[in-house]
């Protein structure tokens, strides 16, 4: 997927990225969501034209995780949609998500998981640790 832009501040696209919208007989809804710097994570769901919800498969009523990785460019505010399934390389998803959407990308899932637990992590004044882009690799 391509970006897309045309906003003309960032409170604007969070807005429109966050409104529910129709596509063909059924809208998308927004369940949760939060602003990490400049990824805006959401947890979105399908339901009809009553407002009852289009259920997969999973366990969790067909809702499903986005990273929205917002940009500027030329004074333009736009984004790049990505699904958990594509395995985004960002890992700042809240935990509360997780267990609200069906799993689709495991591995994902799992560094999200390792991320928080390394923001927990407290360190002496004096100890040693070396840092990699998977996070703290070694004390």
């Amino acid at each position: 997927m391509g970006s897309y832009y045309g906003y003309p501040n960032r409170p604007a696209l969070v807005a429109e990225l966050t409104t529910r919208w129709q596509s063909g007989e059924k809208y998308m809804e927004t369940v949760a969501h939060t602003l990490r710097g400049n990824v805006l994570w959401a947890v979105h769901r399908w339901v009809d034209a009553e407002g009852q919800v289009i259920s997969t498969s999973d366990d969790r009523g067909g809702h499903f995780i986005y990273a929205y990785l917002l940009q500027v460019h030329g004074g333009d505010w736009g984004y790049k949609p990505l699904e958990e399934s594509s395995g985004p390389v960002y890992y700042t998803c809240p935990l509360k998500y997780l267990d609200m959407a069906a799993e689709t990308h495991p591995e994902w899932r799992e560094k999200v998981r390792n991320y928080h637990r390394a923001k927990k992590r407290t360190f002496e004044i004096g100890q040693w640790y070396e840092y990699a882009n998977e996070g703290i690799v070694r004390l």
